[in-house]
Order: structure tokens, then sequence, then C-alpha cells
């Protein structure tokens, strides 16, 4: 169930967003097994805090995620991991890089590789104009470690979405899911990188086909009655030759440029 505090004139509304995700995957006999660790937090203590913000009649709103990010990130990310046929298992934070113990972490839980990540940005927003424009943006960074503890490579996984929300920026569920996508979409764009693929030593071939075989789930509990809306494919860019930083500077212009504009006058 979504949480909202009650709306008022002069305290900001709380709004809580839930992020869904499938705890655990059944062990596949002979599969090589990845151990992800829970992430570290990069962010600023404001930025934990609160994701971001939005606008709705009455009252300026503040967004928070119901649970720790730095645990559901793993687990969004052990579903595209178990798809391409790996076995997954979650340990805590990788608090030392060094190879002993990473090695340690890969012999307590049977790894053949080992996964730790850093959320560096997870940011929303929603105001109050023609079309109710959201903005979502996610970065990580992914470390891959071989069975002897070396690490393979590092990958910035990034993703940034703007859309027009409609009547969908006052439901909290609808923009859990806007969250959620760009997080599922960001781990997707991984296993699209023929680096990320090779550093897992899978073959860049195969594992597209994997991705494109079904869907990742997210089974965590959805509230009776209630209906899990599934996620989007990726928004295209509209200019290819812009970057993705420059794409992110632009739409953040815009919504800078939004923000104060003027509201439309009411028609009698």
């Amino acid at each position: 169930m979504q949480d909202t505090y009650p709306k008022s004139a002069s305290h900001t509304e709380v709004v809580t967003l839930n992020i869904p995700f499938q705890e655990n995957y059944p062990d596949t006999s002979g599969a090589k097994r990845v151990v992800v660790c829970q992430f570290n937090d990069d962010r600023t203590a404001a930025q934990m805090a609160s994701i971001g913000e939005g606008t709705t009649e009455g009252a300026p709103r503040r967004f928070v995620v119901r649970q720790d990010l730095t645990q559901v990130l793993p687990r969004i990310l052990g579903g595209y991991l178990h798809q391409t046929g790996f076995n997954v298992v979650y340990d805590e934070k990788l608090m030392d890089a060094g190879g002993d113990a990473v090695r340690e972490v890969l012999k307590r839980n049977k790894a053949d590789y080992l996964i730790a990540g850093n959320l560096q940005e997870l940011m929303c927003r929603a105001r109050m104009d023609v079309g109710r424009q959201g903005l979502v943006m996610v970065k990580s960074r992914l470390d891959v470690y071989n069975n002897e503890g070396r690490l393979r490579g590092y990958y910035n996984a990034s993703d940034m979405k703007g859309e027009p929300l409609g009547e969908k920026a006052d439901d909290p569920a609808e923009l859990s899911t806007f969250v959620e996508t760009s997080i599922r979409d960001m781990f997707a764009r991984a296993f699209e990188d023929d680096g990320f693929v090779r550093w897992l030593d899978l073959n860049p071939d195969t594992v597209q086909e994997l991705m494109k075989a079904k869907p990742v789930p997210s089974e965590e509990a959805v509230p009776s009655g209630e209906t899990k809306t599934e996620p989007v494919p990726a928004t295209p860019e509209p200019k290819k030759a812009m970057t993705e930083e420059e794409k992110r500077l632009e739409m953040e212009k815009d919504l800078e440029n939004a923000v104060k504009e003027p509201p439309a006058p009411k028609t009698p």
C-alpha cells in the first residue's frame, strides 16, 4: 500500500514510493554463481532522505522511498543475472576492495563472480504544468570481480527519462513505476554492453537472445486488488548525435525553465 501524508497549505506533503523486486531466485543445477553485494551509497544525506520533489494543488511534495535502495538495486540487478543463466546470492557491503576481502566473500558464498556497486544518484521530480512533466535520473557504478578476487572492470550504469505524466503525477503507484522503469532500464542496458557481458564470461549474442526471451520479474507483494504495471521500453534518444550528458543538461534546463514559467491564466 502506498503512503501519503495529508495535504496542507503550509506543510510539505510526503509521498512514499515503493520499488518492487523479487527477493530470491531458485538455483539451477550446474550454473555458475554470482554474489551481489549491498551497494555503497555515494549520495549526500539530503539525497538519501528525499529522492526529489514535486508540486500539487495546495502543497509542495517530497518523494521518499519505503525501502533501502542500496538493498533494492542489487536485487533488481540479480533478476537480470538470473535471466542470463546465473545462480544469484546476496551479501553485505564490500567495505574493502582488496583481493583478500573479495576472496573471502566469494569463498563464503561459493561464488564464481562478485559484483559490488555504488549508488551515485537517484532523483525524481514532477511539476504542476501542462502535461505534468516528470523527470527521473539514476546512476550506479558496478565493479565485477572474478573467482580469484581480481577486478575485471567497472561499468558506469545510468538512465534518464522525461515524459508528461498527466494525472499519473498524483498517483504514488504510477510514480513508483516511473522510477522502477528507469532502474530496470539502467541494468538492462548494462547487459547490452559487450565489455560488461564479457567480464562475466558470457557471449554477447547469447545474452541478447536471453534478454529478449522473457521480462525480468518484479514479484514483491502487490496490494490485493491492484495490478502491477509492466515496465515500458526505454525512451529512444531524440537525437543520435547527442551524448547522455548533453541530453541530461538539456532536460534539466527545460525543467528549470518550466518551473519559472507563470501558470496559464484560467479562462472564465
